[in-house]
């Protein structure tokens, strides 16, 4: 009874675990925070644009909450939330 308890116990923890090699973290996409994030790092709806590989009336949309972004767009996104304006410049010369 007592191994059975146990093996019970072990089961309902692996449950509860997140799986190894599971999808990354799901990131919140914020219309607002896609606004600020431009701003912050200086870049027009155009410049932006072209680094999505999407128009600039996109990002407009985005930006009221018209549409939402495709969640590997959203994944690209994120990616420019700790970026500075310098790392920013960088990134765009070596591209």
């Amino acid at each position: 009874k007592r191994q059975v308890a146990v093996l019970e116990r072990a089961a309902k923890k692996a449950e509860k675990a997140p799986p190894t090699g599971a999808a990354p973290k799901q990131v919140r996409f914020v219309p607002k925070g896609l606004a600020s994030t431009r701003k912050r790092l200086g870049l027009s709806a155009a410049d932006l644009a072209k680094m999505m590989g999407v128009s600039a009336q996109t990002i407009y949309n985005w930006e009221r909450g018209v549409t939402k972004p495709r969640p590997e767009q959203v994944e690209k996104l994120a990616s420019l939330r700790g970026v500075g304006k310098r790392q920013l410049q960088a990134r765009r010369s070596a591209a």
